[in-house]
């Protein structure tokens, strides 16, 4: 017995044409991520809601664009879909096939009415979610069609930073050429464009977003600025590029609170002695080790608290971390015993 025909006699005998499964939604919503249309014909003529939210991609329409089944995401709209629906992985159905990279179904959704600018699910925009893979074709495609290049929010922040993050250049361009902002804290793991580029030490990213007037100083993201952003062993690379507003980059922000405390407590002395020749102030509090100096002697840098107390640096015998324990630890070596 054949599936059409075994799906024929079950619903014959009375099951549930719009019964939920934990994980993969309606039968409708299976039968659009196999994909053979014959099957999805056969439910909804036998009254399948085709919109009814479940499973992975939210609905039945979601499913088919994410595996971009081109043939029957029409059909799911000739039969009431809706387009901008909201829920699953990617939020849309937009969303689903550019971030797939589905052109044909980008194309296809957006001909059918497709809101370009609708929001929701992992990467926020349908623009955000093709850039994160570099796609260059559906970018040009989704701008060509109105999408806003500085609507902020999902994983990455904004669709500029997505492409900063991994490294997608001619996908940045593109967006930069459309006025994408530099300046724009789109939240995300990095919070702006400038610290996903130095994240990746793209030296001639990070130059031309400094260009821009992306500020160096700006306390956004998991690691507050741009100089802690930047992979440990790289990190000098990251400050001789930014080099005039290097000074400026004193926090307070992310989990080290300054620059020079990140360094400190890694008992990276070039970068240290660079962070106090541009004029980073090794007596600033906060963090959780409360300044540079409780930093480098929790990390048992003791070159770098040497050279910390040739600074003369405030904390000598005080522990101003947040976190008590830290200054249980720390006991004498403040103070040089």
């Amino acid at each position: 017995m054949g599936k059409e025909s075994l799906v024929r006699m079950l619903l014959a005998h009375g099951a549930d044409i719009n019964a939920q499964g934990e994980f993969s939604g309606t039968a409708l919503t299976v039968a659009a991520h196999q994909g053979p249309e014959a099957m999805s014909q056969l439910l909804l003529a036998e009254g399948a809601d085709v919109n009814i939210q479940g499973g992975k991609f939210g609905n039945a329409l979601q499913t088919a664009a994410a595996r971009g089944h081109d043939a029957l995401v029409p059909l799911l709209i000739a039969h009431g879909a809706h387009l901008n629906a909201q829920g699953g992985l990617y939020g849309n159905a937009l969303q689903a096939a550019a971030r797939n990279g589905h052109k044909e179904v980008v194309q296809l959704l957006m001909a059918e009415g497709s809101n370009v600018n609708v929001s929701g699910g992992k990467y926020y925009t349908a623009l955000q979610a093709a850039a994160s893979r570099g796609n260059e074709e559906i970018v040009t495609l989704l701008l060509g069609n109105g999408a806003d290049v500085n609507i902020h929010g999902g994983k990455y922040g904004s669709a500029r930073q997505a492409a900063a993050e991994k490294g997608h250049k001619a996908v940045e361009k593109l967006l930069l050429a459309e006025g994408a902002d530099a300046i724009v804290h789109g939240g995300g793991k990095y919070g702006n464009a400038l610290q996903a580029a130095a994240a990746k030490v793209q030296e001639s990213l990070v130059r031309q977003l400094r260009k821009e007037g992306a500020n160096v100083n700006s306390q956004v993201g998991w690691y507050g600025d741009v100089v802690q952003t930047a992979p440990e062993k790289q990190r000098k690379a990251v400050v001789q590029l930014l080099s005039a507003k290097v000074a400026d980059i004193i926090g307070p922000g992310g989990y080290f609170w300054t620059a020079l405390e990140a360094a400190a407590y890694g008992g990276n002395e070039e970068l240290v002695l660079l962070l106090l020749a541009e004029g980073a102030d090794p007596d600033i509090q906060g963090g959780r080790y409360g300044n540079a100096r409780s930093a480098a002697a929790f990390g048992m840098a003791w070159s770098v608290v040497n050279l910390l107390r040739a600074e003369e640096a405030e904390a000598k015998t005080h522990c101003y971390s947040e976190v008590p324990e830290v200054c249980r630890q720390l006991g004498p070596r403040l103070s040089g015993d």
